[in-house]
């Protein structure tokens, strides 16, 4: 039971850590984005974001099976988070460009 949990633990640092270098890129993304064009990016990232979220579990499945036929780096990391850190992943990553969308919108001009 110990060993298993600490396995559970470990899998969430991966996600966690995939997580925080999508969201840096996001940020940074965001401030190459000029104000002029930012509500109908902001838009488009919400919507994308939206989808994301809403199709997460797929998105995670799909990426989780189809694991097995790629690069060994790539397949130990899906193999290593598991189907719930795939889709866990996928919903950060929905969260998170769904607020960057949301922050666009209410920048200033």
């Amino acid at each position: 039971m110990q060993l298993q949990l600490n396995n559970t633990q470990t899998d969430k640092r991966g996600v966690f850590v995939m997580l925080t270098l999508i969201c840096a890129g996001i940020v940074v993304f965001l401030f190459a984005i000029p104000s002029a064009g930012s509500k109908f990016v902001g838009v488009c990232f919400i919507v994308i974001g939206a989808f994301n979220i809403l199709l997460h579990q797929i998105l995670g499945r799909h990426s989780y099976n189809s694991a097995k036929s790629m690069p060994p780096l790539i397949s130990k990391f899906w193999e290593h988070n598991g189907l719930r850190g795939a889709q866990f992943l996928y919903l950060g990553i929905g969260i998170a460009v769904a607020a960057a969308g949301v922050f666009l919108l209410v920048r200033p001009s």
